[in-house]
C-alpha cells in the first residue's frame, strides 16, 4: 500500500511539474500511474478496513439494535460479503485472463498486472473477512465497529 501510494504521489507531482514548467515535455504516463496505483492501493487497504472493523456501516441502524440482533446482523452481513469476495475473486481471475494481451495506453505495460489487483484484494479481503467472522461467531463481547471502540476507550 506504501508502494502504491509514493508511486501515485510521486506521478500525480511529475505531471503537475511538467505542465507548469516552460519547455518542459509534458509527462503523458503520469495520469495514467497515478490511476492505476490508486485503484492497487484502494484493492488491498480494504482487506486492512475489513480487519479493524472499519467498514463502511449504517451506524444509526446499527447503534440501536440489542447486542444479540446486532451480532446476528454482523454474521449475516459476513456471509454475505464473503460471497460477494468470492464471486469477485473468480471473475476478477477471469478479468486477468480476457485482458492480458491489452496493453496500458501510455505506460506500454500488459493490463494484467493491473487487473490482478482485482482477485488479490478480493482474496486479501476474503482471508480477514474469513477471520472475522470466525470472531463474530465465538466471541461472547458485543460487535462493535472501530468507531465505536475508540468511543468506548475516551
Amino acid at each position: 500500500m506504501y508502494v502504491c501510494y509514493i508511486a501515485l504521489v510521486m506521478a500525480t507531482l511529475i505531471g503537475i511539474v511538467t505542465r507548469l514548467i516552460p519547455g518542459v515535455n509534458n509527462v503523458v504516463w503520469g495520469m495514467e500511474l497515478s490511476r492505476f496505483a490508486m485503484v492497487w492501493m484502494v484493492m488491498l487497504i480494504n482487506a486492512v478496513n475489513i480487519q479493524q472493523r472499519d467498514e463502511i456501516v449504517i451506524e444509526v441502524l446499527i447503534s440501536r439494535v440489542p447486542d444479540r440482533v446486532r451480532r446476528i446482523m454482523a454474521i449475516i452481513s459476513d456471509i454475505l460479503v464473503i460471497g460477494f469476495l468470492v464471486v469477485m475473486f473468480v471473475f476478477g481471475l477471469k478479468v486477468c485472463v480476457d485482458n492480458a494481451r491489452q496493453m496500458t495506453a501510455s505506460l506500454g505495460i500488459s493490463m494484467r498486472y493491473i487487473y490482478i489487483c482485482m482477485p488479490l484484494g478480493a482474496l486479501c479481503m476474503l482471508i480477514e473477512k474469513v477471520i472475522v467472522l470466525v470472531q463474530d461467531v465465538r466471541s461472547s463481547k458485543p460487535i462493535k465497529n472501530a468507531s465505536e471502540e475508540v468511543i468506548d476507550q475516551l
